[in-house]
């Protein structure tokens, strides 16, 4: 006769109903940690996704402030606008050429006569008033005061030395004593000088 036993080497043991609840908390804490995982990995993702929105967004608005100022260079840098600019500039610049070659024999002889008078020796008296025309040989009017008559002379004398006045052309030699004061008004000028 054959005996047989069998053993079940991996027979569990017995488990009691608090260690199945202890193992059900253990499934529960996983379980919770799992879906505090997922909402807080759902939050960082929502977080990421708004901040890429925003700079998409932003890239959007500065390509678009990019494309209206090429759309601005491209009107300035317009081939026909630019000609049309030189054009317009060169009208503008040949006129002043020709406002400044009118103007130029009215340019002429002041600066000269004017060191030239400035230059002369004037013991006794001083000028007032002086009037000149354009050019190196326009009419001029000298209006002064003088200390005596004894000045004027050499005055006059220096003024036909430095041709400022040429010696046949003396048109006007006017002196006014005034009572009240020590010294005397003269007016000089030349033929062509006229006197307001």
């Amino acid at each position: 006769m054959n005996l047989r036993q069998d053993i079940d080497l991996l027979q569990r043991p017995h488990r009691s109903f608090a260690e199945q609840l202890l193992d059900l908390r253990k499934v529960a804490a996983s379980a919770l940690v799992l879906v505090v995982l997922w909402t807080l990995s759902g939050f960082y993702l929502n977080y990421t996704i708004g901040r890429q929105q925003s700079r998409l967004l932003q890239a959007q608005d500065e390509l678009a402030m990019r494309q209206s100022e090429l759309a601005q260079l491209q009107v300035q840098l317009d081939p026909i606008r630019l000609a049309a600019a030189r054009q317009a500039r060169r009208q503008t610049l040949q006129q002043s050429l020709s406002a400044y070659q009118t103007l130029a024999p009215y340019r002429a002889g002041y600066t000269p006569r004017l060191q030239q008078l400035a230059s002369l020796p004037m013991p006794g008296l001083w000028l007032t008033r002086i009037r000149l025309d354009h050019g190196s040989r326009g009419p001029i009017l000298l209006e002064g005061k003088v200390m005596g008559s004894e000045y004027l002379s050499p005055y006059v004398h220096a003024l036909h030395q430095a041709a400022l006045i040429p010696q046949d052309q003396l048109n006007q030699l006017q002196i006014h004593q005034d009572e009240k004061a020590p010294t005397s008004s003269f007016l000089l000028s030349d033929q062509r000088g006229t006197h307001p």
